[in-house]
C-alpha cells in the first residue's frame, strides 16, 4: 500500500503542475518529471534524528525510488552542524543524537550526487502539549461497529494549535490449528520431524500511510478531545486476539499543516484525474535551481507518544459475533491414504500445507495459512508487548 507521500509522487508524474490546471488531462506513462522527495521531521527527543529522501515514479512502477548517495545535514542559528548518514537506500540518520530547542531556526540542507543543492526555510520548533489519554471504545462510525481510538490533549495557551498523528499498529496472531511436528519428503521417504520453530503465536506490525490533521484554531478552547486516531471495524482479524496502538502526536506549524492538509485533499480524491486537480503543492524545501521543483516539507516539532492495549474480549462477549480470523477456510483435508501419499509431495515441497496429525498409516494436513502464524507476521514478539 502506497504512503499519501507516495501517492502524491505518483500524482505529480506527468500530471499538469500549475495551479490554474483544470482541464482534462491525456496523461502517458512514458513521460515524467524526476523530482526529489524529502520527508523530514526533527523532534524534541534526544534521538538519532532521520531524513528519508526519495524520486518521483512514473505509473506502473511499484513506488519511489531512494535517493542514495546524497549529502545531508542540518544548520541551527548558533552555528551547530548536525551530519546525517545513509544508514539504507534513501534513509539518512544523524551521525549523533540530538534534539530541537526552543526558539531556534534549523534549516535542512540537501545535495544529491548530481550536485543539486536544496535549503529548506529557517523552521523553528513548534511546541505542544503531552497526549493525555488514549481511549478505546466500541463505536459505529458511517455506519461500520468497530473500535473507535481516541486522543485527548489538554494544551497550555503557548502550544500549537495544529497538529499531526501517527500510529503504529501491533497485533497478535494465533494460528486456527496447532502441530508439534512437521512432514517432509526426503530421500523418497515421508518423515515426520519436531518443529523448529514458533508457529502458533505470532505478531504483525504496520504504519500508518495517511496524514492524520487536528487543529483547535476555531474552538475556544486549544484542545483536542475524543479526536479519531484509528478505527478497526468489528470483522477485522486484527482484533481477534490482542491489539496495541502506538500513538504519535506531532507539533506542527500552520503553515505545514496547510501543506499536509494539501496532500490529503489530492491524494484522497474520489476522482484523481478529474477537473478538480490543485496542482503542485510546495512545501518549504526550495533547489537553488528555481526551475528544480522538489517536493516534501522539514519539520521541527515537539512529539508526544502513547500506547494503548486491548483484548477482543474487553469489547465483544462471547458468541456475540463471529470472532474474525486471518484465515477463514481451513477445513483439514481428509486423512491422506497410502495410496494416495504421491500427490501430497508437490503440496509439501511448496509449502501449500503442513501436517495436522498423523493417523497412521495416513497423514491429516491443513493449508498453511491456518497452522503456521508466520504467513501473517513473525514469530518475534516485540519488546514492548504487554500481555
Amino acid at each position: 500500500m502506497f504512503s499519501k507521500q507516495q501517492i502524491l509522487i505518483l500524482l505529480f508524474t506527468g500530471f499538469c503542475l500549475f495551479q490554474s490546471c483544470v482541464e482534462p488531462i491525456e496523461f502517458e506513462t512514458d513521460e515524467y518529471e524526476n523530482i526529489l522527495a524529502v520527508r523530514a521531521t526533527i523532534t524534541d527527543d534526544l534521538e538519532t534524528q532521520k531524513v528519508y529522501l526519495s524520486r518521483t515514479f512514473p505509473f506502473g512502477e511499484d513506488g519511489p525510488a531512494p535517493e542514495s548517495d546524497a549529502s545531508v545535514w542540518i544548520t541551527d542559528a548558533v552555528g551547530n552542524e548536525y551530519e546525517f548518514r545513509e544508514t539504507e537506500n534513501g534513509e539518512y540518520h544523524s551521525l549523533n543524537q540530538f534534539k530541537a530547542q526552543p526558539a531556534t531556526d534549523y534549516q535542512l540542507q540537501i545535495e544529491t550526487k548530481n550536485g543539486i543543492s536544496y535549503t529548506s526555510e529557517p523552521t523553528q520548533l513548534a511546541s505542544s502539549s503531552p497526549i493525555d489519554n488514549v481511549e478505546a471504545q466500541r463505536l459505529t462510525v458511517k455506519g461500520e461497529n468497530g473500535i473507535a481510538i481516541e486522543v485527548d490533549n489538554y494544551n497550555t495557551n503557548d502550544a500549537t494549535q495544529f497538529y499531526r498523528y501517527e500510529y503504529e499498529e501491533t497485533y497478535k496472531i494465533v494460528s486456527r490449528y496447532s502441530s508439534d511436528s512437521d512432514l517432509i519428503y526426503e530421500n523418497g521417504q515421508f518423515k515426520v520431524i519436531p518443529k523448529t520453530r514458533e508457529e502458533r503465536v505470532c505478531y504483525n506490525t504496520l504504519n500508518s500511510t495517511n496524514y492524520i490533521l487536528a487543529n483547535t484554531s476555531n474552538l475556544s478552547e486549544n484542545n483536542i478531545e475524543n479526536f479519531l486516531v484509528k478505527f478497526v471495524e468489528t470483522a477485522n482479524p486484527k482484533l481477534s486476539q490482542r491489539y496495541s496502538l502506538l500513538v504519535r502526536q506531532i507539533g506542527i506549524s500552520r503553515d505545514a499543516h496547510y501543506y499536509y492538509n494539501a496532500l490529503e485533499r489530492l491524494s484522497g480524491s474520489d476522482n484523481l484525474f478529474s477537473q478538480n486537480q490543485p496542482g503542485f503543492v510546495e512545501g518549504n524545501i526550495i533547489s537553488e535551481n528555481p526551475d528544480v521543483k522538489v517536493l516534501g516539507y522539514f519539520n521541527v516539532s515537539s512529539v508526544s507518544t502513547k500506547r494503548i492495549f486491548f483484548d477482543y474480549y474487553d469489547f465483544y462477549e462471547v458468541g456475540e459475533d463471529p470472532r474474525p480470523y486471518f484465515s477463514e477456510d481451513c477445513n483439514p483435508a481428509h486423512p491422506v491414504l497410502p495410496e494416495e501419499l504421491e500427490k501430497l509431495i508437490p503440496m509439501l515441497q511448496s509449502g501449500y500445507v503442513k501436517l495436522l496429525r498423523t493417523k497412521f498409516p495416513t497423514y491429516e494436513v491443513v493449508e498453511t495459512e491456518c497452522i503456521d502464524c508466520n504467513v501473517w507476521g513473525t514469530n518475534v514478539k516485540p519488546d514492548f508487548w504487554e500481555e
